[in-house]
């Protein structure tokens, strides 16, 4: 046994508190390993404390909740054992630069030799698929011209990638910062989106590199101004600009690429976004006039004038008790015209989402919510990659678009520990002026298709689309049905209570 996890383990978790150990057996081979406490595994890995604090003899679900509350958290930590578990034939020391021993690459590629045509065409490639806008390949002579030290962070670094995005709002500069508290969740929603994408493609190109034989580094504490300069690239008007850095033994030459994500505009408009929606992986496509969205938010903000809504905002950071702070807005009424000025089309796309998880929703044994929440989690997290993928090729034709799990500001969120989302009432109607389904007497879109288990999200352009046929917008079924009326637990929905 290398034992290596053992030594180098921050909270000694192979030592204190360890149980005996656990054998599985897979194929006729057994595979022993530690049964160590995972509560000590939890002090940085999950909870985010500073591994420099004394850990105490015993850790339990209590400790770590008193620390968090004393000491606050720091900063997630990567299990070490996880780091240092290499075969000893793969381990290459460098003292120097890491107290732990690197991967040994199996392979390498001559220093002397030019970068493959082949390469720069893989890196575009997964910046494409992830709808960034540009990318940057640096070479070493003007990395040391601009005194940039990658060899601080990478020793055999020689080249660098810096991948760009940038969010286009609907506004002139100087509304920037008022249209952006406006739509908050929907500027968290696209700079969410945006972060996301550009970390899938920084690690996805990694590992292309890597398989080659050349090293590369994401997520590089080194600072992306001075590159972001040199590449003129900046956040200027309405377009804010992101951005990851690679660094990389590849020897890359000076090449700047801009907008690898564009696709050709020509042939029907509709049936392009159709089709690109469908590749993005929407089950549902419908399309509405702005008129018409803009027709049902007027109606709303007479039915909804006196609604105010409750907000519980917690104080406190993750793994901490609730402890929420309570504000109190007036509901907000949105048209697509509120958005963007000339607005003229709203696509939306639905996403169906697992069924089961609701059928076992609080049944035993397990009694499970988790399940449900967290599909509810991925279904919105889809959507908004959905409906960027859109935006982006409408932005890429020449169109002006914006996206928004909430158009009309008539839906809901609902507050989780990785922030607020969209619950199943946002974009119902948005939904059926689409002609994607009708309503349901509890609020809910029923399609043909799934019933009432999807969700959506509604993306505003300046294309001009043809409309769908919406469809009649109360579900006939419902009149004859009424089980929502009679089966719900809070009387939330009684006769003489209905809207429509």
């Amino acid at each position: 046994m290398c034992g290596e996890c053992i030594r180098k383990c921050p909270t000694d978790a192979y030592r204190k508190e360890v149980n005996g150990t656990k054998d599985v057996v897979i194929e006729n081979k057994h595979h022993v390993f530690a049964n160590k406490n995972l509560w000590r595994c939890a002090w940085g890995e999950h909870f985010d404390l500073d591994l420099d604090l004394p850990i105490p003899d015993q850790v339990d679900e209590q400790v770590l909740l008193d620390h968090v509350k004393q000491h606050g958290i720091r900063h997630g930590e990567f299990g070490v054992c996880l780091k240092v578990c290499l075969p000893k034939h793969l381990r290459q020391p460098d003292p120097d630069y890491c107290k732990i021993s690197v991967r040994r690459k199996r392979h390498t590629i001559p220093s002397d030799l030019p970068v493959h045509s082949a390469v720069y065409d893989t890196v575009l490639s997964i910046a494409g698929k992830n709808t960034l806008d540009h990318v940057h390949f640096i070479s070493q002579k003007t990395l040391e011209e601009q005194g940039i030290p990658m060899k601080e962070h990478l020793p055999d670094g020689v080249g660098a990638i810096l991948l760009t995005d940038h969010i286009k709002l609907p506004c002139q500069a100087d509304e920037a910062k008022a249209f952006r508290e406006t739509h908050i969740m929907e500027w968290n929603t696209m700079s969410r989106t945006v972060r996301v994408n550009l970390t899938i493609a920084e690690l996805d190109i990694c590992r292309e590199l890597e398989k080659i034989g050349y090293s590369a580094l994401p997520k590089t504490y080194l600072k992306h101004d001075a590159l972001q300069k040199l590449c003129h690239e900046t956040t200027e008007n309405n377009a804010i600009l992101y951005s990851a850095l690679i660094l990389t033994s590849a020897p890359l030459e000076d090449r700047h690429v801009l907008d690898v994500s564009h696709s050709d505009a020509r042939g029907n408009l509709k049936e392009r976004l159709t089709r690109a929606a469908k590749e993005a992986g929407a089950d549902l496509v419908g399309f509405a006039s702005a008129f018409a969205i803009d027709e049902i938010a007027e109606q709303l903000r007479e039915i909804r004038k006196e609604e105010t809504i409750v907000f519980a905002t917690d104080k406190n950071p993750r793994m901490m008790a609730f402890d929420p702070v309570i504000s109190m807005r007036k509901r907000n009424i949105f048209k697509a015209t509120d958005i963007l000025p000339d607005a003229k089309s709203v696509l939306v796309l639905g996403l169906h989402y697992p069924e089961t998880p609701i059928k076992r929703l609080g049944k035993p044994p397990a009694e499970a919510v988790g399940p449900y929440v967290f599909s509810q989690y991925e279904t919105n997290m889809l959507l908004s990659h959905m409906g960027y993928d859109i935006c982006k090729t409408l932005q890429s034709w020449g169109y002006d678009a914006f996206l928004s799990h909430n158009l009309t500001g008539a839906g809901s969120v609902v507050g989780s520990p990785r922030g607020y989302f969209a619950d199943g009432s946002c974009n119902t109607l948005e939904a059926v002026a689409a002609g994607l389904g009708t309503l349901t007497l509890n609020g809910s879109v029923s399609t043909e298709k799934y019933g009432i288990h999807q969700r959506f999200i509604a993306i505003v352009t300046n294309a001009e689309l043809e409309p769908d046929i919406s469809t009649p917008v109360l579900n006939s079924v419902c009149m004859d049905c009424k089980q929502c009326l009679s089966i719900c637990p809070t009387r939330a929905l009684q006769k003489n209570n209905l809207t429509t």
